[in-house]
């Protein structure tokens, strides 16, 4: 019964998804961007706006640590092969609470812990991560880090610190002294974000337009 209402629930949000999509694209004028993000949201944000997947940053998360030294040096890091380890082996392993089941988890080089967490095998997020990492827009990147997942505000601070144009951090806590950061109106009280995929900016469309060069 369960799986069965699981279903309906998600034929149900598809339809409302594509009732809705072509209302929430009046005025988005750039829809071959690329989220790069330390969790599934830009997955959120494409669903939103039924566009093409163009970002391998989708059913899976990074540690923030790991988000940031991959934003270090963005383009190198990128062009490293994944190697697969198992759950045990993960830094994370015994500071997380979330793992009740296990999933694939690659090393990025050395450093960059990348869990796949919505797929069955390293077969599987292998072959997709691979196939969407060509589908990357270089010159379209919106990149998206979020206080959750280990964070501190010493990488929020070297988030604010990186030299992409387009960049946008979600936070529970307020950091004045940082451009790039959003505190999330339903975190209040909150260590940490809890309700992130929830929330769309309410100035997305040009969060967006504004990632494409011209």
């Amino acid at each position: 019964m369960k799986e069965f209402l699981k279903l309906i629930k998600r034929k149900l949000l598809r339809f409302i998804t594509w009732v809705l999509s072509p209302i929430r694209r009046i005025g988005l004028k750039n829809r071959d961007f690329t989220i790069i993000s330390n969790n599934c949201w830009g997955g959120f944000v494409y669903q939103r706006y039924n566009l093409p997947y163009r970002t391998p940053f989708l059913g899976l998360f990074l540690p923030a640590p790991c988000f940031i030294e991959l934003l270090e040096d963005f383009e190198n890091n990128m062009k490293k092969d994944l190697r697969f380890i198992s759950i045990k082996e993960s830094a994370y392993f015994f500071k997380r609470k979330r793992i009740v089941k296990e999933y694939p988890i690659a090393l990025l080089g050395n450093k960059v812990e990348i869990h796949f967490l919505h797929y069955k095998n390293p077969e599987e997020a292998q072959e997709a991560w691979n196939r969407r990492k060509k589908r990357i827009n270089p010159k379209n990147i919106l990149f998206k880090f979020a206080e959750m997942d280990w964070c501190t505000p010493e990488l929020i601070k070297r988030f604010d610190n990186l030299q992409f144009k387009h960049k946008i951090c979600f936070t529970a806590n307020s950091y004045p002294n940082y451009k790039s950061t959003l505190k999330l109106p339903s975190s209040y009280g909150s260590i940490e974000l809890q309700d992130e995929f929830n929330y769309i900016p309410p100035h997305l469309n040009k969060y967006l337009n504004d990632c494409k060069e011209n």
